[in-house]
């Protein structure tokens, strides 16, 4: 704990810093924590991905997280529903898709209906010192808020290109991520963009050690990134239909979603999520289904044999035969499905974040609900079953204004919550606490001294006069 005149000296140290940064128009990089943008809890984006939401709380501004995994495993689909969920919240945030692959196109990004594509752009390059040049210039100016590098496998180098097939380049990729990676942290940091680079899963043997979930990119891919997630592929829990052609199409994908590592939250956490496989369904994550499958870890749903019971918003208990039977009640009913997200987010994330964000998980329940309902609409209207249409479907549904966070928990968990998100001001809030505390027992002592005085000296006047 520093002494008052050391700490006096400091923050004098750091003022006279601030005023020659601001003197010269340059960024203020010395401070208490409170000074920098990125610090609190309402800089976390939360995607409406259970699975994503329920592991590492989101993702946070100005960072940059990975997401690797085998092929066919669901990356780049988990990295454009991401972007849906962020797109949700504020409309107006500007993405760029690094299509590196060259696999990007209308097809598979129908997939995501809700998905601003006009508020994207894409730049299709492979090799590797082009595209973080442009990106370097892009993240300079703050033009975007959100990158997607799909993915840092598939491109080459320029002394790649210029060398035979025969000849060995060593750690060319590593060396030029190592430089960029360093070079736009502080741009990212700045104007809080958020960078997601997709890498593919590799075997990396090192003498006789075989490490089998491995990734490229040396060691500035392992230091860099906030968050790193590995989809796994469960094929056991994968859904399929029978086809003409084949016996068994697979048409839902069981991910494990392993974190193994995160700055923001509890890492070596692992969920899971369901992405579906079948392009002629305009739908990426199934959220009814995963919703389903959280409700029940929660306790939200009880699960007996193949019998399930949950109550409805209107407190009736209702109880439906398999998961089939669930996913078809919140289907019908959307906003019996929004009400029950918000409890499960009540639950699963951190008390101190559900209250921050309270706010913008709102704007995201309804956001979803009503692209629910559309989807549903148009299908039907599609298919010319518009008896399906319920009145329900044709209103747009909104929390109550006055519906507080206090709501979701008890009294003692509430004000814990809040005891802990005021405990976790800076140190120059606590000091100037201590120094107001102090200036009020100062003040005080001298008005009890003021008023001893003054008795005093009504005495001796009341003496004079007698």
């Amino acid at each position: 704990m520093l002494s008052n005149e050391k700490r006096k000296k400091l923050d004098e140290f750091i003022k006279n810093q601030n005023k020659i940064a601001e003197k010269e128009g340059k960024e203020i990089k010395l401070g208490n924590l409170n000074d920098f943008k990125m610090s609190g809890r309402e800089n976390y984006m939360l995607t409406g991905i259970l699975g994503i939401d329920l592991n590492t709380n989101g993702f946070k501004k100005g960072t940059f997280n990975v997401i690797y995994g085998a092929e066919s495993g669901g990356k780049s689909t988990l990295a454009l529903q991401i972007c849906e969920g962020f797109q949700l919240t504020d409309p107006d945030k500007q993405f760029l898709y690094v299509d590196s692959e060259g696999t990007l196109d209308e097809t598979f990004i129908n997939r995501i209906p809700n998905l601003k594509k006009e508020n994207m752009i894409f730049l299709k390059d492979g090799i590797m010192e082009s595209i973080f040049d442009t990106i370097k210039e892009i993240v300079k100016e703050g033009l975007v808020d959100v990158i997607i590098i799909d993915s840092v496998d598939s491109m080459t180098t320029n002394s790649q290109l210029g060398k035979s097939l025969e000849d060995n380049i060593v750690m060319d990729k590593s060396r030029i991520l190592s430089r960029a990676l360093s070079d736009l942290t502080d741009f990212i940091s700045k104007y809080g963009i958020t960078i997601f680079i997709i890498q593919q899963e590799r075997i990396n043997m090192s003498g006789y050690t075989v490490r089998q979930h491995g990734r490229s990119g040396g060691k500035a891919m392992l230091y860099y990134p906030s968050t790193v997630y590995r989809l796994a592929k469960i094929n056991s829990q994968n859904e399929t239909e029978k086809d003409q052609i084949s016996e068994n199409k697979v048409v839902t994908q069981y991910v494990k979603i392993i974190n193994e590592k995160s700055k923001i939250s509890e890492p070596f956490k692992e969920t899971f999520t369901w992405i579906n496989l079948d392009r002629r369904k305009k739908i990426a994550v199934k959220k009814i289904q995963e919703l389903v499958d959280y409700a029940t870890i929660y306790g939200l749903i009880t699960k007996g044999g193949s019998w399930y019971e949950i109550v409805d918003s209107n407190g009736e208990t209702k109880k439906v035969q398999g998961a089939n039977g669930v996913n078809k009640l919140l289907s019908e009913n959307p906003d019996f499905y929004t009400e029950l997200k918000m409890l499960l987010y009540s639950k699963g994330l951190p008390p101190e974040l559900f209250i921050v964000q309270f706010n913008n998980i709102k704007k995201l329940l309804e956001e979803e609900n009503k692209s629910i309902k559309k989807i549903k609409i148009e299908t039907a209207k599609i298919l010319n079953k518009e008896d399906l249409i319920t009145d329900m479907d044709k209103n747009e549904f909104k929390f109550d204004e006055k519906l507080e966070p206090s709501y979701y928990f008890s009294e003692e968990e509430y004000k814990l919550a809040m005891f802990n998100l005021k405990n976790n001001s800076s140190d120059e809030k606590k000091e100037e606490t201590e120094e107001i505390k102090e200036t009020k027992k100062q003040t005080k002592k001298n008005k009890k001294e003021t008023n001893e005085e003054a008795e005093i000296k009504k005495e001796e006047t009341e003496s004079l006069f007698e």
